[in-house]
């Protein structure tokens, strides 16, 4: 196991590099006061038994890559920007007290990526259907859905995402479930969160609550974001 300790610096550049035989990432680390050297680390050798026979872990100060163990070409995909769109599914919130949705618009825009539509619709499933569409038309790679996915009878978020999902990425959905059981217990099986392809957009919905919103922006979709938009653009 490699490890780069850098817990006061950020990381600003992420390059593949090749050189013969040899792969290697060139590292930059810095802060807006000073750049600290390049550092080359040897990923994989065609004179090693494994393709990649090393895992590296960035503990860095962005919130994309904090702790989170990543491989050769996830490493890659850290530097993909996204293009983003934010949809909050509520009959109550209005811009001013949609907290989840100005969270998550300060995330995309702090992790450098591009947030391209925000928009809060009454949790009507023809209503949310339409503003789902109209992300992705807009060229959005990933769309955010937040509120709706619980079981009551306004709670369509869940049954139109459904219909709309063409791929469906279950392990999303069972990691948050999985999550919220450790926080909440039992009551994580009320959560419908759920995410898959349409068309060549991903679209990633959550519960309402502040602390799901968090959980899965911070835990699950931001740390592969770049992944994500790298696998469906091959």
């Amino acid at each position: 196991m490699v490890h780069c300790e850098v817990l006061s610096w950020q990381l600003i550049a992420l390059s593949g590099v090749t050189r013969g035989v040899d792969t290697a990432m060139t590292l930059r680390f810095g802060t807006p006061n000073k750049i600290r050297p390049t550092k080359q680390i040897l990923l994989s050798s065609n004179r090693t038994p494994a393709l990649f026979p090393h895992r590296i872990v960035l503990k860095a100060l962005n919130p994309i890559i904090n702790r989170m163990p990543v491989t050769q070409h996830e490493l890659e995909a850290v530097v993909q920007k996204a293009r983003m769109s934010v949809i909050t599914c509520s009959d109550t919130r209005t811009i001013n007290t949609d907290t989840n949705g100005a969270f998550m618009v300060e995330t995309i825009n702090s992790a450098g990526h591009e947030l391209i539509s925000y928009e809060i619709t009454p949790e009507d499933s023809t209503l949310i259907a339409k503003a789902v569409l109209a992300a992705k038309k807009a060229g959005a790679d990933i769309i955010l859905v937040n509120g709706g996915t619980g079981m009551s009878k306004r709670d369509n978020t869940f049954d139109t995402l459904t219909r709309l999902i063409e791929s469906p990425l279950p392990g999303y959905g069972e990691l948050f479930r999985h999550l919220s059981f450790i926080e909440i217990g039992a009551a994580a099986m009320l959560s419908r969160a759920q995410a898959g392809r349409f068309g060549n957009s991903i679209i990633f919905s959550m519960p309402g609550s502040t602390t799901a919103v968090h959980l899965a922006m911070k835990s699950l979709i931001m740390p592969q974001v770049g992944h994500l938009v790298r696998e469906m653009n091959k």
